[in-house]
């Protein structure tokens, strides 16, 4: 659809939105009555209300006749302009709030104007970090709970495996799974092709990057093989009816 009227930027309600010159608008719906009249009346009919959902302005001496005062004109929100088309019940007034609602789907299709001075380019800048802060912890929760389906730190598999941390980890060396005297503990190629762990990488909430290394529900079953065939420092060993098959493992909660 081709321009109809030309829409401004402007600030109305507090809000930078688009806004239409009523004079305008008067003129493409072939009112009757005269501007002034017309606009005052369809304001005090309807409880429209400045600031809200008109602004005040006037435009340059260079663009008045004779250069003499300045009029008053009005800029309207398109809620207001599609209001004013429509109860003057003709083909202008139908056509004018189709315009103007093509032009509302429109502006949430394209992309923010760029700021046009060093100000709002500050203020812009400061919102994007504002929204950067609230955003990052929960990306950083996500990030957290990514690729964790089915899997178990240290702590946790010790005690589901009934010995001590330090005997877990040394296990996962002696089998070949993580990198000896790693700092963060790093898994090995035949940890991760075996399924029997992976290494969970990302950003934390404090912005600082970390690493984990944990235990798939395979890796446990594996592990689980491992100890009810060997005793542990404290000298407690796996029955057989201990021992966790692969396929029916289930992690702890």
């Amino acid at each position: 659809m081709s321009d109809l009227m030309t829409l401004d930027i402007v600030s109305i309600a507090g809000q930078a939105q688009q806004a239409v010159n009523a004079r305008l608008l008067h003129e493409f719906l072939e009112v009757g009555r005269d501007f002034s009249n017309w606009f005052k009346g369809r304001v005090a009919e309807y409880e429209f209300i400045e600031n809200q959902d008109f602004v005040t302005f006037s435009p340059s001496l260079a663009k008045t006749p004779n250069g003499g005062r300045p009029r008053i004109e009005y800029h309207i929100s398109l809620d207001m302009a599609k209001e004013l088309s429509m109860v003057e019940r003709n083909e202008k007034g139908k056509q004018a709030r189709q315009y103007f609602l093509a032009c509302e789907r429109k502006a949430k299709q394209v992309m923010p104007a760029l700021p046009k001075t060093f100000s709002e380019a500050l203020r812009l800048a400061a919102d994007l970090q504002d929204q950067l802060a609230i955003a990052a912890p929960k990306a950083a929760a996500l990030d957290l709970l990514s690729d964790r389906t089915d899997t178990i730190n240290f702590r946790l598999a010790a005690k589901h495996l009934k010995v001590r941390e330090p005997v877990l980890k040394s296990k996962l060396v002696q089998l070949g799974w993580v990198i000896k005297n790693s700092n963060p503990m790093t898994i090995t190629a035949k940890a991760s092709d075996g399924g029997y762990m992976i290494q969970n990488t990302g950003i934390a909430p404090n912005g600082h990057q970390y690493s984990q290394a944990l235990i798939t529900s395979k890796g446990l079953a594996k592990l689980a093989e491992h100890f009810s065939r060997s005793q542990n420092e404290n000298g407690v060993r796996f029955s057989t009816d201990q021992s966790i098959e692969a396929n029916t493992i289930r992690l702890p909660k």
